[in-house]
């Protein structure tokens, strides 16, 4: 008996500092993204999904300033062009982190929602506190399934 209530402490406080972790993970997170944030690189894809994942058939790549994005407390203005079309809005957003498995260990994986859409946001070089005071941030977006297959990530400096 005290052997099981030793294994379901050990498990609580466990879940416990993983949730911390996570929370303040996501407040450095979110302590970073606020500011002004230029979009240096944009790369573009279109392709199909195949059973095993997907296939690109076209892509492109557009370098230089190609437009900003301002991050507050609560909304993101953003104005930038890809593929000869303007995207601008000012939308409120969102943060979110889950551990996910990564080899032997699990690391923080982040996603911004801007209108709807979920960007997998990779801060700075991916190390375990990259998203720490980051100054480079790539934000991708896929095409939901069921949808014609396409994506673009954009390449954000401060």
């Amino acid at each position: 008996m005290i052997k099981s209530n030793q294994k379901l402490l050990t498990l609580i406080i466990v879940a416990l500092l993983s949730l911390s972790s996570c929370e303040k993970d996501i407040d450095q997170a979110r302590d970073s993204l606020i500011g002004n944030w230029q979009v240096t690189e944009i790369y573009s894809y279109y392709g199909t999904r195949v059973n095993l994942g997907t296939s690109i058939t076209q892509e492109f790549t557009e370098k230089g300033s190609l437009g900003t994005f301002e991050f507050t407390d609560e909304k993101v203005n953003f104005s930038f062009k890809r593929r000869d079309t303007l995207y601008t809005g000012s939308e409120p957003y969102t943060v979110s982190v889950e551990n996910r498995n990564n080899g032997f260990t699990k690391s923080p994986f982040y996603t911004v929602t801007i209108s709807s859409k979920n960007y997998n946001c990779k801060f700075g070089d991916e190390t375990s506190d990259s998203q720490k005071n980051a100054t480079n941030i790539l934000l991708n977006y896929e095409s939901p399934i069921g949808q014609p297959y396409s994506g673009y990530t954009l390449h954000l400096k401060k």
